[in-house]
Order: C-alpha cells, then structure tokens, then sequence
C-alpha cells in the first residue's frame, strides 16, 4: 500500500488552519482542520507607556516573555507565573517591539508600540 500525505499550515497569530491530501484511493479523503487555539493571549495596552499586561488562561502559566526591539535585539526576558502579568517596561525607548511567547512547541508574536 503507497501512501504520499501532503500536509500545508498557515499560521495567522494564534490561529491556524490545516490541509492534509492522502493519494490512497482506496481512502480518498481531503480534509481541512481547524486546529483549536493552544494559548490564548492578551496583551494591553496597545501602545504602552510603562507597563504591559499579559493575560490568558491558565495554559500561559509557565510561558517564557521575550521582548525584541525593531532590529531584533532581544531586550527583555520574564517567565510568566500567574494567568494575568503586569511587566514594568518603562526603562523601554518609545518605539515597535516585538513581544514573543513561547510555551513548549507553541508560541505566539505579536506587534507592540511604545509611546
């Protein structure tokens, strides 16, 4: 029995979508899956001044914060120990960054401004 199985993810923030193609004729089965939400995260506000706040469910508990500025340079790291995080960012210049959450083989990055 060949099988040939063909697997294409788009990944648009936390969601994504699945195409899996099997060549078995005797299956004959294309499928698309929406796969569920792993973390579900909030962060504001959007912009910021001094301070951000993460919050989700208790699936982020555990989760490792990195924040990047506009040139990719890493310039903050927290662990996430509660559902809900308020982080000090006011040592922070005004500008885009980059804030990347990572939990096991998840992770979620998302836009954020400094005013």
């Amino acid at each position: 029995m060949n099988r040939v199985l063909l697997i294409f993810a788009l990944c648009f923030g936390a969601l994504s979508l699945s195409f899996a193609y099997s060549d078995n004729k005797d299956e004959g089965t294309v499928a698309f899956v929406k796969d569920s939400v792993e973390l579900k995260v909030q962060i504001y506000p959007n912009p910021f001044d001094k301070e951000i706040n993460i919050s989700g469910d208790s699936k982020i508990v555990g989760s490792t914060v990195f924040i990047y500025n506009a040139i990719g340079n890493e310039v903050k790291e927290f662990n996430i120990i509660n559902s809900t995080e308020t982080i000090d960012v006011s040592d922070l210049r005004k500008g885009l960054y980059f804030i990347k959450i990572v939990k096991d083989d998840k992770k979620i990055v998302k836009r954020i401004i400094k005013k």
